[in-house]
Formats: C-alpha cells, structure tokens, sequence
C-alpha cells in the first residue's frame, strides 16, 4: 500500500461549479490519496478510464490497481457561499488551477509560483493550504474583466505556462468519466510536470492591480445584484421542483431529491446551492451526505 504526494488540478468552470481532479500512472496493488479539500459529492476513481470502487477513510482514499495503471480521482469540493462570493479550503500540497472566462478570483493564493492569462482562462499554480474566493460575473461584465485581465498579464507573463484545456460548461458529472486531464505523476515524482516559470514574487503588481480594479468594478457589482434579486429572482425548473418535494416532507438527503424528481445529481447539487444562495433551503452535512431543510416557506413572487 502506497501513499502518494500528487498534483491536484482545481477548475473553476464558468457556471461556478469546481472540481478537483488528479491524475498519475501508479504502479502496485492499493494507492492511497488524500483528499485535498471536503466533498460535496462523493469522489469517482478510475483505473484506465473505468470507474471502480473504493475505501475512504478519513479523508484518505484508497483505490485497488493492482499493476501499472493510470489512476484519476475527480470530485466537487465544498464550496462555502455567502453574500453571492463562494470560497474553497485546500490542504496542504501542489495545485494547478484553471480559471474559465466569466469566474473571477477575489483574490489571489499566496504561494503562487506561475501563472497566465490565454484566451479567456487564467492558469495559476500554487502551494497549499490556501483559500481560493470567486464569483461569477454578470454577462455585460465578462468582457471588460477579461479585458483588464489580458492586459495585465502582458507584464512579466511566463512564457512557458501550460496551455489551458478545452473550455467546458459541465460539471464532471454530467461528463463522460475521461480523465485525461493531463498526466501528473511526473509532478508527483519530482521530475518535471507543468513547465510554469518560477514565481518567487508572486504574480506581477499590474496584475494583482488589475484583479483589483476587476473586483470593484464587477465583483462587487455581481453582489449588489443578486442582493437586489433574491427577493424576486424566478425560480427555475430544477428549482422548483425541488421547493415543492421538500414542500411536501420538509427536508431529506440531496441525493435522494435527485431520485424522487429523476434530475441529474449534479444538476440538483447546483440547484440546491442556489436555493441555498436565496434563502430558500438550508444545507447541513450528516454522514458525509448534503441533508436540505427547506428554511422558510416559499415567497409568493417565487
């Protein structure tokens, strides 16, 4: 049984779901992972691109391969919300994140190491423990945060940061299980991985600069909005659902709502952390699971 030290990949997709993803070439019988951050959803792991079993045991997870393989662990993290800004805590360890067109960082993690700005994805490597806060931005706000944002890394951009990966709108759940995010197990040997200039410094002050005009100028504005909202935001379908299912029980695990109203989990995951945004529901974790109380009844202009 081996415990292995990998790089996790972090993507912050433009619908505001993020997940964490590793992928490595092990050789041996069982491979032990710690999960980096709390799940939201239950991990998948696969060995050679089909989905297996496995034990997890404090925060640690332990997949059978049983032979050279390639091993891939992906999941939703726990993301904290609050005042339309969401948060992520990652532990200790090595981190490549990914940063769609439409999510914008509120700040930066302090090791960072490299980064850039290509078309529409900003690509930043850090050390953890950190805290990564985002939120997404209005569509009347995209472009000119992306705007400042390719600006900004023209000053002193690494010219060897990894290029991003295909833009994807989906959570991993509603993906097939390919988990070809790259090969990490050189990074986790110590013999290569992403080629990221390093970055003692951080990133570049015009950088750090034009996040920070970005977030006052859109960041921000994304909060007041969605404060003016709540009150008289539609209710979507999924939504809807959901309010009336728990109308009639009061509260019940998130996977089963996904049964009852036979919708997608991560559709219902994204739903619930919407209500949840709105004040609709109220999540709380039992035995590792999302238990949603419906928190007060329902607004009439809902």
């Amino acid at each position: 049984m081996v415990t292995m030290d990998v790089l996790w990949v972090l993507f912050l997709f433009s619908n505001g779901t993020p997940v964490l993803v590793m992928n490595m070439t092990f050789s041996g019988d069982l491979l032990n992972v710690s999960l980096p951050a709390d799940y939201e959803s239950y991990p998948l792991a696969y060995v050679d691109g089909e989905l297996v079993p496995y034990i997890m045991r404090n925060g640690t997870v332990t997949v059978p391969v049983f032979g050279p393989a390639n091993v891939s662990i992906r999941y939703i993290p726990k993301v904290t919300v609050s005042e339309g800004f969401a948060s992520i805590e990652v532990g200790r360890g090595r981190y490549l994140m990914y940063v769609e067109s439409g999510v914008l960082l509120l700040d930066v993690p302090h090791n960072v190491t490299g980064y850039r700005f290509k078309d529409g994805v900003l690509t930043v490597m850090f050390i953890g423990p950190a805290r990564v806060n985002y939120t997404i931005l209005l569509n009347g706000a995209v472009q000119e945060a992306e705007q400042a944002a390719d600006a900004a890394s023209t000053v002193n951009a690494p010219e060897d940061a990894p290029e991003p990966p295909p833009t994807r709108e989906a959570a991993p759940q509603d993906v097939s299980p390919q988990p070809s995010v790259g090969d990490t197990s050189a990074a986790s040997k110590g013999d290569g991985g992403p080629s990221m200039s390093p970055s003692p410094t951080g990133p570049s002050t015009g950088y750090l600069l034009a996040v920070a005009v970005a977030v006052a100028s859109a960041g921000m504005a994304v909060a007041v909005v969605r404060r003016r909202r709540s009150s008289g935001t539609k209710l979507r379908g999924v939504e809807q659902k959901i309010v009336e299912y728990l109308s009639r029980v009061g509260d019940d695990y998130e996977s089963n709502i996904a049964k009852i109203i036979g919708e997608p989990r991560a559709t219902v995951w994204r739903a619930v952390r919407r209500l949840e945004e709105l004040g609709v529901v109220e999540v709380e974790k039992r035995g590792g699971a999302n238990w949603v109380r419906l928190k007060r009844r329902r607004p009439h202009n809902l």
